[in-house]
């Protein structure tokens, strides 16, 4: 791959972040706190975990975009970790009591996050960032 072909898709994954913890985070904000449309507020536990992955999700995107070292490898260990999350709930090891909202149906959300999350992981894995 070629620099500049680089230097778009890390910009283009450091907006992407952004954009997916920003949404996520004001989203289930209102929904758990001022009750919006006819959504219904999630158990504490599953908010608070929903809330921090959107917060991590935005702080790492924002290092990506100033290309910090340490925003690449977290962001690659943070989508495998959303990986191994997407799979062990569909072998039912772990339970979240539903999302905290849905645009498209649940099956399809999960494959572009794991789709996507691997082609994070993929990109990532073959850029150089000189900023520590």
């Amino acid at each position: 791959m070629g620099r500049m072909f680089k230097d778009k898709i890390s910009r283009m994954i450091g907006m992407i972040e952004i954009f997916i913890g920003t949404v996520t985070f004001l989203v289930c904000t209102a929904v758990q706190f001022f009750k919006i449309s006819n959504m219904t507020a999630k158990p504490t536990g599953v908010f608070v975990f929903v809330a921090i992955s959107a917060i991590i999700a935005l702080v790492l995107g924002g290092g990506i975009l100033c290309e910090r070292k340490w925003a690449k490898k977290y962001l690659m260990y943070f989508s495998g970790y959303v990986i191994m999350l997407k799979v062990m709930a569909y072998m039912g090891v772990i339970s979240m009591k539903g999302p905290i909202f849905v645009v498209f149906p649940l099956w399809i959300k999960d494959i572009i996050s794991i789709v996507y999350h691997l082609a994070v992981i993929y990109f990532l894995s073959g850029i150089t960032f000189t900023k520590s």
